[in-house]
């Protein structure tokens, strides 16, 4: 299924943004 394929891949790319953002706060 293609939508369920892009709405995982939206999800982790939103975890990687959140922990981008953890890891660049204390910067």
């Amino acid at each position: 299924d293609q939508g369920a394929t892009r709405r995982q891949w939206l999800f982790h790319w939103q975890e990687l943004q959140r922990g981008a953002g953890a890891f660049l706060g204390p910067l």
